[in-house]
């Protein structure tokens, strides 16, 4: 099975922590930025992750795609109530830490000037303001993901991420793409370590 992905992109790294998890082989193969036709071609859209089976209709969206996976019921595919809250405080972080910077990483789907441009031209007019400006704020956002990730603590150290394999995914694919300069070095220790082994288990390194 190939799962066409973006490696910036959450919904992707949760799709690659959830086949790890479940001990399901996928092979990640990173499309470009700019690459319109071949997602069109698979799914009608550009959009990722998009996992193609031999045999089987591609199939697109993330939570569609862990289902089928992992074999998960309904209760299994519900996030915990903190770990939706959580999600949806962190959404806005991620975004202001990683728009401006993961473009300049190295990152595959940027491999090209035409991805780069894409990427700058897309994400500005979805921020609503310039990369400089999202830069000036990096203290309040790198502030807000500080407070974000001690709320983890507890839930790694009571077993929460351990027991509930939806919480894990959601929880790592923000991690990983949170994890980028600016923070390296400010989180505490069992979130590094966290962290770490779900990249192992997701087989998706992290930025750094």
């Amino acid at each position: 099975m190939q799962l066409y992905v973006y490696e910036h992109c959450p919904f992707c790294s949760r799709v690659r922590y959830a086949a790890g998890a479940a001990g399901r082989r996928v092979s990640a193969v990173v499309l470009s930025y700019a690459d319109v036709a071949t997602p069109t071609a698979l799914v009608g859209r550009k959009v990722a992750p998009i996992l193609v089976e031999e045999g089987k209709t591609p199939m697109p969206e993330s939570l569609d795609i862990i289902r089928y996976l992992t074999g998960a019921n309904d209760e299994q595919m519900t996030l915990s109530a903190n770990i939706a809250d959580w999600q949806s405080r962190a959404f806005p972080v991620l975004q202001g830490i990683g728009y401006p910077r993961w473009y300049k990483m190295g990152l595959g789907e940027y491999a090209t000037e035409e991805a780069k441009l894409a990427w700058i031209e897309n994400k500005q007019k979805a921020a609503g303001c310039s990369f400089a400006e999202l830069e000036a704020r990096s203290s309040e956002f790198l502030q807000r993901s500080d407070e974000l990730v001690q709320e983890l603590v507890p839930m790694i150290l009571s077993g929460q991420l351990a027991q509930r394999m939806l919480d894990a995914a959601v929880v790592f694919s923000i991690l990983r793409g949170l994890y980028v300069g600016p923070v390296v070095g400010r989180w505490p220790t069992d979130v590094v370590s966290w962290l770490e082994q779900a990249a192992k288990t997701a087989d998706a390194p992290l930025f750094i």
